[in-house]
């Protein structure tokens, strides 16, 4: 929806490689949305929303209970590194590495699915970037 808004939440490219994280094309899908030189549809996006005047909170992912299948975990890490390499450069972009709220040994923390956050996980993840978010307000 079109509007004036001060802070823009986002989380992307999860599902995007999710079934894929196997394929010989995994690295180029997931480089398509933030390259090594932190260029792609991801920094692409975040810029247009920040010339907008927005600022923007982006949530990374967190790692899966163990001995859960985790073939895209790899990928995740990378796009987290990256992520926080983008947010250094911008005072106006947050980014949450929710794998340093979400405690991977904890399955309260974690759905039926074991792939979403419960809503105790869930409470951690929005009271830790809300935190960011404040203090980014400070800067």
């Amino acid at each position: 929806r079109e509007g004036s808004w001060d802070w823009i939440i986002l989380t992307a490219g999860g599902n995007d490689l999710r079934g894929n994280c196997q394929r010989a094309d995994t690295v180029a899908l997931r480089d398509a949305q933030i390259g090594p030189d932190l260029t792609g549809d991801l920094p692409t996006f975040i810029a247009s929303l920040r010339a907008r005047g927005a600022k923007v909170a982006f949530l990374g992912y967190y790692d899966l209970l163990p001995n859960e299948p985790a073939p895209c975990e790899p990928h995740f890490d990378v796009i987290n590194a990256r992520m926080t390499q983008l947010a250094a450069r911008d005072p106006g972009l947050v980014f949450l590495d929710a794998a340093r709220v979400i405690d991977r040994t904890d399955r309260r923390l974690y759905a039926r699915d074991r792939l979403h956050p419960s809503p105790q996980g869930s409470a951690l993840i929005g009271a830790a970037l809300a935190r960011e978010m404040r203090a980014a307000e400070g800067s």
